[in-house]
């Protein structure tokens, strides 16, 4: 099984560039159905806001944005988006940012564009796509050559029944996003994942990582928010 992880605007630990906070306060969260089974998220705040930093995860489905610098002021953390893909928004405040986590009963593509005071998230098929469309904002300004994948190591043997990791890889996606590839060997292994001081964390309990996966891949060349990812193991046995 394969999880992508997917970072758009920004260390196993995924090492990020920082942007610079911007004081800005959350003020609204408005929800409007689009075509094609497609809903649109619109935040509108007191000031600008950077493009926010966000990921992916597949079990449990979901989306979650970062928005450095910004202060909810919200009445409600959360709330029921009712039928459809996309089952409910929770905004948590945190030290020095807010957090978008948009639950989905299964993972669908996203877009998300700032304009002015505003920042509009798409969720739904064709959502890239209309991204694309869209004048790039600050963050995506710049159109770099993608470096060629990094190349994937023979992926060492894994026991029948083991709980391990497979591969690590990362890539440049369509949109300028990094994405962390990681191959599992059981899709019930469950990740845990956290951001502290400008990193992404993520944890696998009771699951093996090989010796040859434990490696710190730098990937500034692929020109995205992502500088580094690195794999370590703490108490476990290596995997043959």
């Amino acid at each position: 099984m394969t999880r992508i992880l997917s970072i758009i605007g920004v260390s196993l630990c995924i090492a990020m560039l920082s942007p610079v906070l911007q004081a800005a306060n959350l003020k609204t969260l408005d929800v409007a159905a689009l075509p094609g089974d497609r809903i649109e998220l619109k935040l509108a705040f007191d000031s600008p806001v950077p493009a926010p930093r966000g990921y992916t995860t597949a079990q449990p489905a979901r989306i979650a944005l970062d928005l450095p610098g910004v202060t909810s002021q919200l009445a409600t953390k959360s709330r029921e988006l009712g039928n459809g893909n996309a089952r409910s928004v929770v905004v948590v405040q945190a030290q020095d940012r807010t957090r978008v986590i948009i639950n989905l009963t299964t993972l669908s593509p996203y877009s998300s564009r700032v304009d002015g005071n505003n920042l509009y998230v798409v969720i739904g098929q064709g959502a890239a796509a209309a991204q694309a469309s869209q004048p790039t904002t600050a963050m995506g300004a710049q159109r770099v050559a993608v470096p060629p994948p990094t190349p994937a190591s023979a992926k060492p043997f894994i026991p029948a029944g083991v709980k391990a990791i497979r591969n690590v890889d990362f890539q440049r996606g369509e949109l300028g996003e990094g994405n962390v590839i990681i191959d599992l060997s059981n899709p019930g292994i469950a990740p845990d994942i956290q951001e502290q001081g400008g990193k992404i964390r993520v944890d696998f309990a009771k699951t093996q990582l090989p010796e040859p996966l434990r490696v710190r891949l730098d990937v500034k060349d692929f020109a995205t928010p992502v500088q580094f990812v690195s794999a370590s193991a703490t108490g476990a046995r290596p995997v043959s």
